[in-house]
């Protein structure tokens, strides 16, 4: 297959394949003080750009690949919104900096079950950072390259600054090609939620809540290749200006604005899924404000009251 031809960006959505769609949202980055905060808000989807609609303006090297960037402050963090097809599922791996989030181990070009290095989707409704343990993970957290705060520089990976996103079709037959007589689920948007050049990479931020579900298809529900296979580039604001001709869209409120104007935050009721087993491989890791205090997000509370209940489905 011509992976060329199986994405493509509508709107502020990257469509990948037939069946799903991915939005990247910023947000705001919680303390890097060891506490497990829950789901933090959505602020907004990240506007994506094709690299080739921008050619004389990007890094030659972006130029080599199928990708897009996006624009993401340093103060930021980014979370992943999935949308699929609950009767025809398909199975996802996510690599930032060359590195899979889930196992810490390097990209592969396939998925394997030993460990499970691949998400399904719709049944993960979205994703929000590095595994650090079961039930929880480290925000994705925008970080200038040459610093060595990010995961890929920390661990030797050549592929210092890129999101890569690969998916994997089901074998024919395993599910329904077309939607049963049953209304369309949608998953994304539960949660209502210059240092080294032009690019970023993405760096460990503070701990969420969150499960990244054990496959309940079993892997051989899956084709060894992908369907589909994009990478996505992270600048900051001044780059994406540079580039696009265009400002960046504002930063969020702070912790601060958000919470005195009483917004919510999420929990998720997904007590009957398994979580992932993990490696622990993060733990190894120093996060962004380990690495440069002066990044570290300062501390804030969250009132009990703004923590709303949500389901998966």
């Amino acid at each position: 297959m011509n992976l060329a031809l199986s994405w493509t960006v509508k709107g502020d959505r990257l469509v990948l394949g037939d069946r799903l769609s991915v939005a990247l949202h910023r947000t705001l980055r919680v303390p890097e003080d060891d506490r497990d905060y829950p789901l933090p808000p959505g602020l907004g989807r990240l506007p994506a750009h094709r690299v080739e609609d921008f050619a004389n303006g990007v890094p030659a090297s972006w130029r080599r690949h199928e990708a897009v960037f996006v624009p993401l402050f340093q103060r930021e963090a980014m979370w992943l919104g999935f949308d699929g097809r609950w009767w025809h599922p398909n199975a996802v791996t996510l690599a930032a900096g060359g590195v899979n989030v889930i196992t810490g181990h390097p990209a592969t070009e396939t998925i394997s079950a030993q460990p499970q290095d691949y998400l399904v989707i719709p049944d993960q409704p979205w994703l929000d950072g590095f595994q650090l343990q079961p039930g929880v993970v480290r925000q994705f957290v925008a970080a200038p390259l040459g610093w060595r705060t990010t995961v890929a520089e920390q661990l030797g990976s050549e592929d210092a600054s890129a999101l890569r996103i690969r998916v994997f079709d089901a074998v024919p037959g395993r599910f329904p090609e077309r939607a049963p007589p049953e209304p369309d689920r949608i998953m994304e948007g539960a949660p209502m939620a210059m240092v080294g050049g032009l690019e970023m990479g993405f760096a460990a931020g503070g701990r969420i809540v969150q499960k990244l579900y054990t496959d309940e298809y079993g892997i051989e529900s899956w084709q060894p290749e992908p369907v589909a296979d994009l990478i996505v580039y992270v600048v900051n604001s001044e780059a994406y200006e540079q580039i696009t001709g265009h400002p960046c869209p504002p930063t969020p409120v702070s912790p601060e604005d958000y919470t005195n104007a009483g917004l919510p935050w999420f929990e998720l009721y997904d007590e009957a899924r398994s979580p992932l087993a993990t490696t622990n491989w993060l733990h190894h890791l120093k996060t962004i404000g380990q690495v440069d205090p002066q990044a570290r997000t300062a501390p804030f509370s969250i009132d009990p009251t703004q923590v709303r209940g949500i389901t998966p489905r």
